[in-house]
């Protein structure tokens, strides 16, 4: 536009650029920022998420076997009391199992478990109830242990735990998951011992060869759980480890070692263990397993929680990585300029008969010239709202 005669020219407009086309930019800058930032955020989050899961999977496989450790050793001991004729404890076999089938309330339907908890549950309380002694309760508790071995290569299954998590919680866990064929390994070395010594002369040959591969079995189980156990609290600082831990390992070590020492157990003209001393053996193991297990199982929970903890400030930082950057986004989106309204490529003036225009305009070489009211008061002249316009040339006719 160009001023002219106190007024202002308006002269034909081009039209301005189109909303979409001006739009168009940001939207692709935009989208090249979100989409790269989408994918990393979504990858994250999945990556997170899966950790997630994992730790909560092992930490529910933990849970489960913390009572399952007491249950085979109390199986155990009631096998042992049958074939020696004696009563078995029932209490404390029907404590452990409820304690179990607590676990298996809470946790058995996600780790898939309770299906051979239900069988295993059912054939030890079938036993009690019956009651076999001598050999026929050997034979009918080993049903039980591989039961119970089942139930518990379930739950690492599909827990996880054999398989997950860093090298220490890994061997700690696995040296957790020994513990209770030591149990059944011990309680089998100790009835063959036991029968043995009370069978007849012409089976008392083949019960002391059973019992020497027995005491030979729970050597090579007891050995394999101190070993995974020291390279568990070897690949630990010493101030991190538990003292709790280290007292029960050694505990467990020692008592491995009196009940089947990793030496031959009878050398050529040695006579048999002497039962008595077998069971006690036998017995002070049962607890050092059972403690070991217990504190294992504590520590490998601690780690777990801990890994836990750090998956959970991994997802709350991939959320919030997400908020600001959409934010962001939406931000900029927010700041850029508004469209600019379209501009009509001619100026039309409309004259109005009424009294309630307030510009007049002239026509001067095809061009309108809008006059400025405040420009004719300054003049002196009366305006009055309405038409003002004047001709800035005569027209061809006229001018004749």
């Amino acid at each position: 536009m160009t001023a002219h005669a106190g007024g202002t020219r308006v002269r034909g407009l081009a039209a301005g650029s189109s909303p979409a086309r001006r739009m168009l930019v940001p939207v692709i800058v935009m989208a090249l920022i979100v989409v790269p930032v989408g994918y990393i955020v979504v990858r994250a989050w999945l990556g997170s998420s899966a950790a997630a899961d994992a730790v909560a999977a092992e930490r529910r496989g933990v849970a489960y076997l913390r009572p399952v450790v007491p249950l085979v050793a109390a199986v155990s001991s009631a096998q042992s009391a049958a074939v020696r004729f004696d009563q078995i404890p029932v209490e404390e076999v029907r404590d452990a199992l409820a304690d179990v089938g607590a676990a298996d309330a809470e946790h058995g339907a996600r780790l898939g478990s309770t299906t051979r908890w239900t069988a295993l549950r059912d054939r030890i309380n079938e036993l009690v109830k019956t009651s076999p002694g001598g050999a026929a309760a050997y034979r009918a508790f080993a049903d039980v242990s591989d039961l119970a071995l089942a139930l518990i290569a379930k739950v690492s299954d599909s827990s996880g735990l054999a398989v997950g998590g860093d090298p220490g919680s890994h061997r700690l866990a696995r040296s957790a998951l020994q513990l209770p064929l030591v149990l059944i390994d011990a309680g089998r070395y100790t009835d063959l011992v036991m029968l043995s010594d009370r069978a007849e002369e012409d089976q008392r040959a083949r019960y002391a060869t059973q019992s020497s591969v027995a005491r030979e079995r729970l050597a090579s189980s007891a050995a394999a759980a101190d070993d995974m156990l020291r390279t568990a609290l070897g690949a630990t600082g010493a101030d991190e480890l538990d003292p709790a831990l280290i007292g029960r390992a050694d505990a467990f070590r020692t008592a491995a070692g009196d009940v089947a020492p990793v030496e031959q157990l009878v050398d050529a003209g040695e006579s048999p263990p002497l039962p008595g001393v077998v069971v006690s053996g036998r017995d002070q193991l049962s607890k050092a397993a059972v403690e070991l297990g217990q504190v294992t199982l504590a520590e490998l929970d601690t780690r777990l929680a801990d890994r836990q903890g750090t998956v959970t400030a991994d997802l709350v930082g991939v959320i919030i990585a997400a908020v600001l950057a959409f934010g962001g986004v939406l931000w900029g989106l927010w700041l850029l300029p508004p469209a600019q309204r379209d501009r009509r490529s001619s100026v039309v003036v409309a004259e109005d008969e009424d009294d309630d225009a307030s510009a007049a305009a002239v026509s001067e070489d095809d061009d309108l010239v809008l006059l400025d009211a405040r420009t004719l008061l300054g003049h002196g002249e009366l305006v009055r709202v309405g038409r003002a316009v004047q001709r800035s040339r005569q027209e061809p006719d006229d001018a004749e």
